[in-house]
């Protein structure tokens, strides 16, 4: 199932499946990459997803989260 970084929910661990080239560089430099495991601690309604990534937390604001597709994993 497809879905956007700003679908998920609190608790969820999701795989990153597709950055749009216009944010992968950016994305990069915090450490995001296609591939990598990251954990929803919150989700601001009209606001940022803020996603744990092993003790560090990265806040993404809401127009770049609907641009990045996701999976989640178990």
């Amino acid at each position: 199932m497809r879905m956007n970084l700003k679908s998920i929910k609190v608790g969820q661990k999701i795989e990153i499946t597709l950055i749009p080239q216009e944010l992968k560089d950016e994305l990069l430099r915090l450490g995001i990459s296609a591939g990598e495991v990251l954990t929803c601690i919150s989700s601001i309604p009209g606001g940022p997803v803020i996603l744990q990534q092993e003790l560090q937390e990265l806040a993404i604001g809401e127009a770049f989260s609907k641009k990045i597709e996701c999976k989640l994993v178990s």
